[in-house]
């Protein structure tokens, strides 16, 4: 089954893109089992030759002059609903302290209410 392009909106960053990017680097991943929630945590050692920060940088805008993205320390965090099996938050953390200077980079991410209809937030035309 293909994927279909929704069109006249666009969310930054994309739900989908980031979902193959997980798919992606998924030998890299740790899993922790919480009550409602998995977690996959980006485990530096077995993603040793994975650059997050390329990965990512088109779907958050990240750009960074005079490091390189080796020198900077990453974590990374996806959040999924064990019962919908969404996900529900992404957390990348980059920072760096060295020559260049101090960098401490941090984005969240959340996803919720996906197929729920705010209906104050349709216009009239529509309805």
């Amino acid at each position: 089954m293909e994927r279909q392009k929704a069109t006249g909106f666009f969310i930054n960053p994309d739900y989908f893109n980031i979902i193959d990017i997980i798919f992606s680097i998924k030998d890299s991943l740790v899993i922790e089992e919480t009550g409602e929630e998995c977690k996959l945590v980006f485990d530096k050692e077995k993603g040793k030759d994975v650059d997050l920060f390329e990965l990512f940088k088109d779907e958050f805008g990240l750009n960074v002059s005079g490091i390189k993205s080796d020198d900077l320390d990453k974590k990374m965090v996806f959040i999924f609903d064990k019962k919908t099996h969404f996900l529900k938050s992404v957390t990348l953390d980059f920072n760096y302290n060295g020559k260049a200077g101090k960098l401490i980079l941090k984005a969240t991410v959340d996803y919720s209410d996906f197929n729920e209809v705010n209906e104050d937030s349709i216009d009239d035309k529509l309805k």
